[in-house]
This record gives structure tokens, C-alpha cells and sequence, in this order.
């Protein structure tokens, strides 16, 4: 692990920014640059914790520049590619701040979403906030057809088991005393959905309206694989849920 040091290594940040990377290198340094400003601008202290999965491309290098030039930026690399589920989980184990986000590294969801997430978790007793484009207010933009098909599909299966609009999205705040002990019964292929059973009280889980939006990034790829997201929910389907939420 890598990392910029922190100006004052004692203090505990309001806010984490997990950032799983993948081959992200043409996008990586100004949207990097994007999340430091908005969370500057916003005013709680944070902190970014790039996760570089094994990149083939100057994903790394980038991360390490940034982390070099700004203090609340640090890097965790993994030798070779483990997939998302194993780099969240790395992300998640370097925060540090009460509150701990997961945000895609080409921002599809622009980084205004963690305030939003975070502003949903005060004053709630919920452990998870949901970025829901799924939800009223929410909206999609530029998604392919049969990509925002076969989502819209999988999501309402998935709201009869969990009550969300938007269950697949790996954009959410976690309140990290929650999350560190959620993620010892939960195993990297079954993530995001294992995080959800683990808030077993109704309450446990908000949704904000969110905006998917694919524009932002023109002749963008999914770097999850289609049959992998399939397997991921028919898993989800098949496995029960923790008393508490229908």
C-alpha cells in the first residue's frame, strides 16, 4: 500500500471515497481531480482510497501522482486483477472515516452523490444509503438499451427480496462500524448483495435518488461482465434473507 500522508494522522475523517480502478488510466487523473474538489468544496474532512485491481495500464501511476500532490488521497494495489468484490473490500478495510462511500473510478455517478449519501444517513438510523436511479427522482442517461433492459429486469426481481428500487449499483455510503463487521460473513463474489442481507431491520437502508449517467463517459464499456452480472443475481435470488426486510 502506498499512500500521501495525511496532515494530521490522528484526526478520523467524516468521510471515506473508495475508488476501485481497473484500467482507468485515461480517465483517473482528472476525475480524481473532480472528487477532491467537490469534497473540498463541500466542507467534511475525507478521505480518497484508490484501489488499483491489478491494472495493465498507468492506473497506478496516476493514483501514486495524486496521492503524492494531496494528502487525503492514499493508494491500496493489488498484484494482479481480483475483481470489484475483492477491491472493495480492500478499499473498505483502508478507510478510515465514520462514513465510507464506493465510487465508480469513471464517474458515472458524479461525486455531488456522496454528499447525498452521506447528508441520507444523518439523522437516520439506517447503516446503508442506496444511489437509486431507480427510485422517484431518479433517472438513467446514455445507457444502451439492452444494458438499462436487462437492469430494469433484474432490479424488479431483486426489490421482491430486498424492498429497493435499486439493488445491483455498487454506489453507496456504509456507516464503517457497520461495514467492517458486515464484511467478515460476507465473501467477494457476493459483495454487494451480501452487504444488503446484512442490514436485516427495515430500517437499516435509504435510497436518493441518483443519476446513472453513462454520457459523461462517450463509448463507455461495462467492465463487468454480462454473465457475471446474471450469475451475481441469480445468487441473490436463490440465497435467503436475514429476518427483518421483506
Amino acid at each position: 500500500m502506498s499512500a500521501g500522508a495525511r496532515g494530521n494522522s490522528a484526526a478520523v475523517p467524516e468521510i471515506s471515497v473508495v475508488v476501485p480502478a481497473y484500467d482507468e488510466g485515461a480517465l483517473l487523473e482528472a476525475n480524481l481531480a473532480e472528487i477532491h474538489s467537490t469534497l473540498s468544496a463541500a466542507g467534511p474532512s475525507f478521505e480518497i482510497v484508490v484501489v488499483d485491481d491489478g491494472s495493465a495500464d498507468t492506473t497506478r501511476a496516476i493514483a501514486d501522482r495524486a496521492a503524492a500532490a494531496h494528502s487525503e488521497i492514499s493508494v491500496v494495489a493489488h498484484s494482479e486483477n481480483r475483481g470489484l468484490g475483492a477491491a472493495l473490500r480492500s478499499g473498505f478495510m483502508a478507510a478510515t472515516g465514520e462514513i465510507v462511500v464506493a465510487l465508480d473510478a469513471d464517474l458515472t455517478y458524479d461525486p455531488g452523490h456522496v454528499i447525498m449519501l452521506v447528508d441520507a444517513l444523518e439523522g437516520t438510523a439506517a447503516r446503508i444509503a442506496v444511489a437509486s436511479p431507480y427510485a422517484r427522482g431518479g433517472r438513467v442517461s446514455g445507457v444502451p438499451s439492452h444494458r438499462i433492459a436487462l437492469s430494469r429486469v433484474a432490479n424488479r426481481l431483486l426489490a421482491r427480496r430486498y424492498g429497493l428500487a435499486t439493488t445491483t449499483g455498487m454506489v453507496r455510503a456504509y456507516r464503517r462500524e457497520f461495514l467492517r463487521d458486515a464484511l467478515a460473513d460476507v465473501g467477494d463474489d457476493d459483495l454487494l448483495f451480501g452487504l444488503l442481507r446484512a442490514a436485516a431491520r427495515p430500517d437499516d437502508v435509504v435510497e436518493v435518488a441518483a443519476h446513472l449517467d453513462w454520457t459523461r463517459v462517450p463509448g463507455r464499456v461495462s467492465k463487468r461482465r454480462t454473465r457475471d452480472s446474471i450469475r451475481a443475481v441469480v445468487r441473490a435470488l436463490r440465497t435467503p434473507r436475514r429476518s427483518g426486510r421483506a
